[in-house]
């Protein structure tokens, strides 16, 4: 559990620290192995943003949605969108207060980008601004998609490591053989 918790604060920790380079704030999304998505973070620097980014937090998107991080997962390519506000007023899939929280936290560009490592989907990162200049450039989404690349092959990494058991011979912390310090052993040579 600790391992997933480690990964998770420091996928938390990366994603925000391209804030405000790539956008205002941002959302990490992460696709479960029943393919629904987790919403793992929803990030804003801004402490008068800190409430509606919880209540963001609580509303995870629906695998079928036809915009975002869901979109993204199943294309496995990046989206601009550029008219966000116009996008979140005409959202269909969105309720009232979903609506609300979005023109809160400020939407207007969205720039999100899948999370894929060695031919498995991960998740995907959002980078939302309230203003132009962030997160709609080409300079932008190649940042957006190495950082995505470079989270996503640390949660493989960390998913794909199976724990070890020490070899044969080694005993942790005291020496098994006279004159010979901690650590694995080497078996006599002779000559």
């Amino acid at each position: 559990m600790s391992d997933s918790l480690d990964y998770e604060a420091t996928l938390v920790t990366v994603a925000g620290l391209a804030l405000p380079h790539l956008g205002a704030w941002c959302i990490v999304d992460l696709l479960e192995p029943d393919g629904s998505i987790r919403r793992l973070a929803v990030i804003h620097p801004d402490p008068a943003k800190h409430a509606p980014a919880r209540d963001l937090h609580l509303r995870p998107p629906g695998r079928g949605d036809p915009v975002g991080a869901p979109r993204v997962m199943r294309m496995r390519e990046p989206e601009i969108v550029a008219e966000g506000l116009e996008m979140v007023l005409a959202c269909d899939h969105c309720d009232e207060e979903h609506r609300a929280l979005l023109l809160e936290m400020g939407a207007e560009t969205f720039l999100t980008v899948p999370m894929v490592a060695r031919g498995r989907m991960v998740g995907a990162i959002t980078f939302a601004t309230s203003g132009q200049g962030h997160g709609a450039g080409e300079p932008d989404r190649l940042i957006a998609d190495d950082l995505a690349r470079r989270c996503a092959m640390a949660i493989d990494t960390r998913g794909s490591t199976p724990r070890r058991r020490p070899p044969a011979g080694w005993r942790s912390g005291r020496s098994t053989m006279p004159g010979r310090s901690p650590g694995r052993q080497r078996p006599p040579t002779s000559g």
